[in-house]
């Protein structure tokens, strides 16, 4: 993907999403992925690779993507994470709104769990909404029409978390009954999703706890802090701070470090 200023945030919700049950908030997890400055996907494609080592059960949702398909954060984390390419089973998958997008109208899907999976069947990436235009989700909305609530992108991501908890732990459990879910921003933290909101305060009704991806470049200390103090202000519990640092060699994971 295309590199472009972003802030995402990986996290576990401390009660379950509704419509999944107690029994599988208890032993999956779901994350949101938000980063200050990196390649889109990156960080969470390093994640998503690393609980694959550990044989966890991994589900990786970009609720919104722009610059659709050319930049696909799914198809990007998917490849590094398993070796896969593309789109369909064994590689990513699509929500029916991204599918308009990418010009496949029927090529997509609404049971990523299902129709999606890697190699070993315990790997899944998936897009859901999803614009042309690489620009801000309201922009995008602004320019090609496909409007989405507030509502439907929060029932949607409820929805697509209760699947994983079912397979990993539900009727359908292929695992023993552990597993991780990242959820990564479209963006910042403060960025705007398709309607307009800042998506820290659209994501917060499900209480995730976040995974704050660090910018190790030159003003990224302060771009970093800022990310964490919007987050820790509006109740979300950062479980982790990761520098991206790329070599640059400023200090920035030490600053950090120390504040965080």
């Amino acid at each position: 993907p295309s590199q472009r200023p972003s802030t995402r945030a990986a996290a576990a919700p401390p009660a379950a999403p509704s419509g999944a049950s107690t029994r599988s908030a208890r032993r999956s997890t779901p994350c949101a992925t938000a980063t200050s400055s990196a390649p889109g996907g990156a960080p969470s494609a390093g994640l998503a690779r690393s609980a694959r080592r550990h044989g966890l059960p991994t589900f990786y949702l970009k609720p919104v993507q722009t610059g659709f398909p050319d930049d696909s954060d799914a198809s990007f984390v998917a490849e590094k994470a398993t070796g896969a390419r593309g789109q369909g089973p064994g590689m990513s998958t699509m929500g029916h709104h991204a599918a308009t997008a990418a010009g496949r109208a029927q090529g997509g899907t609404n049971l990523p769990l299902t129709d999606g999976g890697g190699p070993a069947g315990n790997f899944w990436a998936h897009t859901e909404y999803a614009w042309r235009r690489a620009v801000g989700p309201h922009v995008a909305v602004a320019e090609e029409g496909r409007f989405v609530s507030d509502r439907a992108l929060l029932a949607s991501v409820t929805n697509q978390l209760a699947q994983f908890a079912d397979t990993v732990v539900g009727p359908n459990e292929r695992s023993g009954g552990a597993g991780i879910a990242f959820v990564e921003t479209a963006g910042g933290v403060c960025s705007p999703g398709p309607s307009g909101t800042p998506q820290c305060d659209l994501l917060r009704p499900m209480r995730m706890p976040a995974i704050l991806v660090g910018d190790g470049n030159l003003g990224g200390i302060s771009t970093t802090l800022a990310s964490l103090d919007v987050l820790s202000m509006r109740g979300y519990d950062v479980v982790a701070v990761v520098v991206a640092d790329g070599g640059a060699g400023l200090g920035n994971s030490d600053a950090i470090g120390r504040y965080a």
